[in-house]
């Protein structure tokens, strides 16, 4: 009886055997993931040490070192298409490579792998797979969270971004050429011009004053105001109606503060642009919910900024 238990307790010691060296494979490899972005965001958020803080998901100890669950996953080098990177902590020294490949215009392919070969050791060997097996989910994870990142334009263009469509096409406008950046007094002289003459036609206002300021040259401005109005009327000489088309596609986002923020804005919503191959068949324009002539404080100053595109 006693030599049926050990013959079948070696049995099934072969076994575990058998399936520690047969199901465990003898390389480890690893993980990739699909991101619905351009090559040149995977690019500027992998390839730049200073823009992993952005989205890493745990904690950064410096440019090149962050932590993330148990493990330190230190840069040691960035290329233009991959970054590579030695995973860490008291019991494992990993080298990994985190590689990116546009697959077309708007996904690139994520895939960070590595290879560990087993022990020959049982015991080293299945420690190895479960240890293997942690570092494969948190990669997963910290994949996973840069998907999600830089899927968001808030995170991409530092503000929301949207398509929205065109309701006031019909709009009152008038433009002046001087030889310095406009001052708001100058902007609102031509707003009032509008308002005149929007009352004086029976007209209303259907949104905010609209604004575009154009460098012609070195010394030379091209100030350019509008208002929409609800219907069509006859502009004097110097004034124009502009149409838009009703229902067209317009980028749309709000910000809050000067006039340095709002051309960001501007170069946020050319680079969306062009990113996405839009084309733009009119002028982009600033709707200037916050009076600035009498609120002086630019900081809460809320602008909305359009892009007509299609």
């Amino acid at each position: 009886m006693l030599k049926r238990i050990f013959a079948g307790l070696f049995l099934l010691l072969v076994l575990v055997l058998a399936g520690v060296y047969f199901l465990i494979p003898t390389e480890i490899s690893i993980n990739n993931i699909t991101v619905n972005t351009s090559d040149a965001h995977a690019f500027q958020f992998l390839a730049h040490q200073e823009e992993w803080k952005k989205w890493w998901p745990g904690t950064a100890a410096s440019d090149f070192e962050y932590q993330y669950h148990n493990h330190l996953y230190t840069i040691k080098q960035l290329n233009n298409d991959d970054v590579v990177l030695l995973i860490s902590n008291p019991g494992l020294s990993l080298n990994t490579q985190l590689s990116f490949m546009a697959t077309d215009a708007d996904k690139v392919k994520l895939n960070w792998s590595s290879v560990k070969t087993s022990s020959l050791n049982p015991i080293s060997r299945f420690t190895a797979y479960l240890q293997m097996k942690r570092v494969k989910k948190d990669m997963n994870a910290i994949l996973l969270h840069f998907k999600r990142f830089v899927e968001d334009d808030r995170n991409v263009y530092q503000m929301d971004v949207r398509i929205s469509k065109v309701k006031d096409p019909i709009i009152l406008a008038t433009n002046i050429i001087i030889q310095q950046y406009p001052e708001m007094k100058q902007v609102y002289a031509l707003v009032d011009q509008l308002k005149q003459e929007i009352r004086k036609q029976q007209a209303k206002e259907t949104d905010a004053p609209m604004l575009n300021v154009h460098q012609t040259d070195y010394k030379k401005y091209e100030v350019m105001v509008g208002i929409p109005v609800n219907k069509a009327i006859q502009p004097p000489k110097n004034m124009v109606v502009n149409k838009m088309v009703l229902g067209g596609n317009i980028l749309e986002t709000t910000v809050k503060g000067g006039i340095n923020t709002t051309r960001n804005a501007f170069k946020q919503l050319e680079k969306y642009k062009k990113e996405h191959n839009l084309v733009s068949p009119a002028m982009p324009f600033e709707s200037l919910i916050t009076n600035r002539f009498k609120e002086s404080d630019t900081a809460k100053w809320v602008t909305k900024i359009y892009y007509p595109i299609f």
